[in-house]
């Protein structure tokens, strides 16, 4: 629960690196966008974790497994997040590109 809990500071700070590497013309879209990922989580968490409960032998087991999936799927996110977001990478990389549409 500790763990699940804690992540909720990434929410602001998301938005902070975000803005540090998006042009700013393509900010409300990017902030949009992540917005509109974590939302599906509202949707999507509860449908899981029902669905564990109910096919497990009792409630018990079923919050135990889904507790286990979510440390994992945390877990999992973390590591990757460390081996591929290179804030100062990106945002010279994204320097680069021409954000507005021309070609």
């Amino acid at each position: 629960m500790l763990s699940s809990s804690l992540n909720a500071a990434g929410f602001g700070a998301t938005f902070a690196a975000i803005s540090d590497v998006c042009p700013a013309k393509q900010r409300g879209v990017v902030f949009g966008m992540i917005t509109a990922f974590y939302s599906l989580a509202g949707v999507i968490a509860p449908l899981v974790m029902g669905r564990l409960i109910d096919t497990s032998s009792d409630a018990a087991s079923g919050y135990s497994i889904g507790f286990l999936i979510l440390g994992i799927a945390m877990i999992t996110g973390a590591v990757v997040a460390m081996l591929t977001v290179n804030p100062d990478r990106d945002a010279a990389k994204l320097a680069t590109v021409d954000c507005t549409g021309a070609r």
